[in-house]
C-alpha cells in the first residue's frame, strides 16, 4: 500500500513540474536589419499562422532590435486596425501585463465621427458633390475596381502621415525616458496591397525597452509581447455607424458597405471584439 501511495505521490510531482514549465516563445535572429517600407521584403521566412485570429505574424532580433511583422488578410481585422488602432504591448517582467504600449496606427474612427457631428450639413453636401465628381465624361460611374483602388490608395496615404500620430504608453512610468515614435528610435508602418491586405511592420530599439539589453540578449531573460487590435466600445454605439467604415477600403464609401458580402451584424459582431495574439514568455535570439 505504501508502495502504491508513494508512486501517485511521485506521478504528482512529475505532473505538476511538467504543467508548470510554460512554453517559451523564441523570437527568430534577424539577418539584417528590417526595412520599414510596408512591403514583404522577406517573403521566404518561417510566419507564423495564428488560426484562432486568422493573423500571420513574425517576431525577430538582431542585437540592437526587435521586430514585429504582420501579414493580414482577414479584411475585418484590416478594418478594425484602421478604424481603431493597433498596440504592441511589452512587459519586460514576462507576467504578460500592458507595461509598454507601442501604439500605431492609433485610429480614426473617433476623429472621423466628431468630424462628422459638427460638419454633418456641410459634410452631407460634401458627399453629393463627391458622387458626381464620380462620373467620368461620358456620365457612366467608375469601376468598381477603380474605386476600391483610389480609397486603398488614401488610405495608404493616411497610414503613412499618420505616423507621426502614433504614440508610446507606459514607457516614462517605467523609467525609460528616451524612447521616441517615429523619431529614428522605434518606429512602425501599415499599409495595403492592391488586395486590400495588409503589412505590418514594426522597429524597436532593445534600448527603449529593456533597461538592460544585455541581460534579455545573453542571459536569455524572458519578457511577454502581445499585439492587440483596438475594437468599437459600447461608449461610442450611440454614433452613426453608416460611417462607421467610409474611411477604409470596402467600407461604404466603395460601394462595399457592412450589409454587402458580411452583413451588418457579423460585421458589427467582429468589430466589437479586439483581435489579439499574446506570447507570454519570450526568448530574444543571440546565436
Amino acid at each position: 500500500m505504501k508502495n502504491w501511495i508513494l508512486l501517485i505521490v511521485l506521478f504528482m510531482g512529475v505532473s505538476t513540474s511538467y504543467a508548470g514549465k510554460k512554453e517559451v516563445f523564441k523570437s527568430k535572429k534577424q539577418a539584417a536589419p528590417l526595412n520599414i517600407d510596408g512591403k514583404l521584403d522577406q517573403p521566404d521566412q518561417d510566419w507564423i499562422f495564428d488560426e484562432k485570429e486568422d493573423v500571420y505574424y513574425l517576431i525577430s532580433n538582431d542585437n540592437n532590435n526587435l521586430y514585429v511583422q504582420m501579414k493580414l488578410n482577414n479584411k475585418s481585422t484590416v478594418r478594425k486596425i484602421i478604424a481603431f488602432g493597433f498596440t504592441v504591448w511589452i512587459d519586460p517582467d514576462a507576467k504578460g501585463k500592458n507595461v509598454l504600449g507601442i501604439i500605431y496606427p492609433e485610429g480614426g474612427f473617433k476623429k472621423m465621427m466628431e468630424k462628422n457631428k459638427q460638419e454633418r450639413e456641410k459634410g452631407e453636401m460634401q458627399n453629393n458633390e463627391h458622387r458626381q465628381d464620380r462620373l467620368n465624361p461620358d456620365g457612366k460611374p467608375e469601376t468598381r475596381q477603380e474605386m476600391i483602388h483610389e480609397r486603398i490608395e488614401r488610405t495608404n496615404k493616411n497610414l503613412k502621415e499618420g505616423q507621426i500620430t502614433g504614440s508610446l504608453k507606459g514607457f516614462d512610468k517605467y523609467g525609460i525616458q528616451d524612447a521616441f515614435f517615429g523619431q529614428g528610435d522605434i518606429e512602425a508602418l501599415a499599409q495595403l496591397d492592391d488586395k486590400g491586405d495588409m503589412i505590418y511592420e514594426a522597429v524597436i530599439p532593445l534600448k527603449s525597452i529593456f533597461k538592460n539589453p544585455d541581460k534579455f540578449l545573453k542571459q536569455h531573460e524572458l519578457f511577454s509581447l502581445t499585439l492587440e487590435t483596438g475594437y468599437f466600445e459600447q461608449d461610442m454605439s450611440n454614433m452613426n455607424r453608416g460611417n462607421m467604415n467610409g474611411g477604409m477600403p470596402g467600407g461604404r464609401g466603395s460601394r462595399m458597405g457592412m450589409r454587402g458580402s458580411m452583413g451588418g451584424g457579423v460585421y458589427l459582431q467582429g468589430m466589437m471584439n479586439a483581435t489579439k495574439i499574446k506570447l507570454k514568455r519570450v526568448e530574444l535570439n543571440n546565436k
